[in-house]
């Protein structure tokens, strides 16, 4: 009698036990999610009624700590029923709760009266431990009216011919007249140029040849700047600047692009035009955002994703180099 009074007692005692570790684990988890800030995204418009053919700001906005790095996709000129006219980043700013906010604007407008929803659309940001984050906005709808008001459309009537008048001749005369010296001014322009480019290429010696392959340069300039140790000096900005420069010239020589004087979104363009497919350029377009992110909009990065950073780069050059033989491969450091 007293054994089973003994089980009963320490099966209690153990039920109890299991009770309070499992209201401490949950405890644990709810703290954890109330530290942890919320990532969320969502559009904002200036406009959301418009006229037809009438020009609308959209902007689209990434609320989340300074550690979290969002990538801004670059849209389409047709995207679903509205057209992109233009879209440039917007300066992050910080809120009242110490979140970092950061933001793409976009121009857009439509040409047919109705509702005009944005399409789905996928965000990707990085946060402090180098994971990626698929964010997805609510979408905003625009609602298009037509310039003309029912009344008006009524009113409409058909136009008179117009009265036949004698053209002016003059405006034809200054207008050929401008036209021509316009043309004798540019044309004495080129020439000037033509013969001062000469005269520069004459004095300057001609720039020694790198004859390796590009991804070779690549290998090299990166191990130059692992050494550099940039990160313990707390020089993100010149970590970053130096390997998006590494990678530009990388790809203007794989690819045969004009890399170092186009935008990220411009290069984007010209990969595709290359056949390049999109799975493999997009680790080099992250990189290239993550630095233009570095370098003009003053983010600062988790510590882990600078470090990754050589890494990325080196792992894009590995997968797009062409391939060779295993003697003409030269040793590198990983």
């Amino acid at each position: 009698m007293r054994s089973l009074r003994t089980r009963v007692c320490l099966g209690r005692i153990a039920a109890a036990s299991l009770l309070a570790l499992a209201a401490l684990v949950w405890w644990g988890i709810w703290a954890a999610r109330a530290q942890s800030p919320e990532i969320k995204a969502w559009f904002q418009t200036d406009r959301p009624t418009l006229t037809v053919g009438d020009q609308a700001r959209l902007a689209l906005y990434v609320q989340g700590p300074a550690s979290v790095v969002p990538v801004f996709p670059n849209l389409p000129a047709q995207w679903g029923s509205l057209e992109v006219l233009a879209q440039r980043p917007l300066k992050p700013r910080v809120d009242a709760a110490g979140l970092t906010i950061s933001g793409r604007e976009y121009i857009v407008t439509a040409f047919s009266v109705g509702e005009h929803p944005t399409p789905a659309l996928e965000i990707i940001a990085h946060d402090a431990a180098g994971q990626r984050i698929a964010l997805a906005p609510a979408p905003l709808t625009f609602t298009v009216r037509s310039v003309l008001t029912d009344t008006e459309e009524a009113d409409l009537r058909d136009l008179k011919p117009q009265a036949d008048l004698p053209p002016d001749p003059r405006p034809i005369l200054w207008g050929a007249l401008g036209a021509l010296s316009g043309a004798a001014l540019a044309l004495t322009g080129i020439l000037w140029a033509r013969r001062l480019r000469r005269r520069q290429l004459a004095n300057v010696a001609p720039a020694p040849i790198d004859t390796r392959p590009p991804d070779e340069i690549a290998y090299a300039e990166l191990a130059r700047i692992e050494a550099l140790r940039l990160i313990e000096a707390g020089d993100l900005k010149q970590h970053y600047s130096l390997t998006a420069d590494c990678l530009r010239r990388y790809v203007g020589a794989r690819y045969d692009v004009p890399a170092l004087d186009r935008t990220t979104d411009e290069l984007e363009r010209l990969l595709r035009r290359h056949s390049l497919a999109r799975e493999a350029a997009q680790p080099a377009l992250d990189v290239l955002r993550e630095a233009d992110l570095v370098k003009f909009a003053k983010a600062r990065p988790a510590e882990s994703a600078a470090r990754s950073l050589l890494g990325r780069v080196r792992a894009f050059v590995d997968q797009t180099r062409p391939p060779r033989s295993p003697t003409d491969m030269p040793a590198r450091s990983r």
